[in-house]
């Protein structure tokens, strides 16, 4: 299902960090869906050093890498200079919790819809024009 025209995601820098290949296929394909091509990284290591070579307006952030906590993730994309004014989406099989960690903009619970990407996004979006 492809959202046409409801709301344009032109020109976004989306760096996708999930460390499962085939979730991270099907997230690529809803971006594509969207006109959206992401940078995307496998691990937090890979994510930092894409952080700091590139800029970015959202993350789309698996919080079970691997490599790195959730936490020590969230907070070292927070202050990498390609990221620090990125919107942080989580995009997680956890529980949502009452509260978000901060700095994260969003939660959203695997499996996700379409719908609920393209809404993150556009809420990212709206955020960013109001600035």
């Amino acid at each position: 299902m492809r959202i046409v025209n409801e709301t344009t995601h032109d020109g976004f820098r989306v760096l996708l960090v999930e460390d499962h290949a085939l979730a991270r296929k099907l997230v690529e394909a809803m971006l594509m869906s969207f006109g959206l091509v992401s940078d995307v990284a496998c691990t937090g290591e890979e994510a930092l050093d894409a952080a700091e070579r590139n800029l970015y307006d959202v993350v789309l952030l698996d919080l079970g890498l691997p490599d790195m906590t959730a936490e020590t993730i969230i907070d070292a994309l927070a202050k990498a200079s390609g990221t620090k004014d990125a919107a942080l989406i989580a995009v997680t099989g956890r529980d949502r919790p009452h509260v978000l960690p901060s700095p994260l903009k969003m939660w959203l619970e695997k499996p996700f819809a379409l719908r609920d990407l393209h809404d993150a996004l556009a809420a990212v979006r709206d955020e960013s024009f109001q600035k």
